[in-house]
């Protein structure tokens, strides 16, 4: 356990996160969150940003509801040595699907 100097403070390693909101995020949209990594898929955009604290991520949240969209998902993406131990060495990628060393999918 890390403590820092204040009294019993414990300090918490930042942490990646997808959120997911409904819709095709457009070029003025991905321009405000272009510090973040954008997936945009046929009905839905995933944002993936590494932030320091709850803080930043309640921010990153109100970011998003200041546009009005509609949030469907918020999850936190496991550190690339957890994914190694769970997927027994294979490789995945950050929605969890495993791939080839090609990196296309495994069929199946």
């Amino acid at each position: 356990m890390i403590r820092s100097r204040l009294r019993g403070a414990k300090l918490v390693p930042s942490r990646t996160y997808e959120i997911t909101f409904v819709g095709q995020a457009g070029k003025v949209l991905q321009a405000e969150f272009d510090d973040c990594e954008i997936s945009v898929g046929p009905s839905t955009t995933t944002l993936q940003l590494q932030l320091a604290d709850q803080g930043a991520l309640h921010g990153l949240l109100q970011r998003i509801a200041s546009f009005g969209l509609e949030l469907i998902g918020v999850s936190v993406v496991p550190p690339a040595d957890v994914r190694d131990e769970v997927s027994g060495g294979r490789h995945l990628d950050s929605r969890s699907r495993e791939r080839n060393d090609d990196g296309r999918g495994i069929p199946g």
